[in-house]
């Protein structure tokens, strides 16, 4: 089974299913710019994966630090220094939200450098 299949069958959002393509996980994992799809998949293969129960609380702690020292109001400041004064609000706000799920991924790979081995799941 492809990442892609898993993906399908565990009910994966439509975007995150066309940002994986044919990417392997281990490719998926170490580009992902989507912290909160990686947490999606740290839950989603619960039981079904490598990860020991530790593991996966190692990346529910870390979600809750990344709330902490990623607060959304730094986000936005930085969000805000690269933002061109002709953006509509919504798209300042979806640019703080890319912004700081892009730090969540980058602590998440800080923490937890490989992802679940999923049973079934070719290499």
């Amino acid at each position: 089974m492809t990442l892609q299949e898993w993906l399908y069958d565990f009910g994966a959002c439509g975007p995150a299913r066309r940002w994986v393509g044919d990417k392997s996980l281990q490719e998926a994992w170490a580009t992902c710019h989507r912290g909160d799809w990686m947490r999606w998949l740290s839950v989603a293969a619960c039981g079904n994966t490598s990860w020991t129960p530790k593991d996966h609380e190692k990346m529910l702690l870390a979600w809750r630090q990344v709330q902490v020292e990623y607060r959304m109001d730094e986000a936005y400041e930085l969000a805000c220094r690269s933002c061109p004064p002709t953006r509509s609000r919504a798209e300042h706000e979806g640019a703080v939200w890319l912004r700081f799920t892009s730090l969540e991924a980058d602590f998440y790979r800080s923490i937890q450098p490989t992802p679940p081995t999923i049973e079934g799941l070719e290499e």
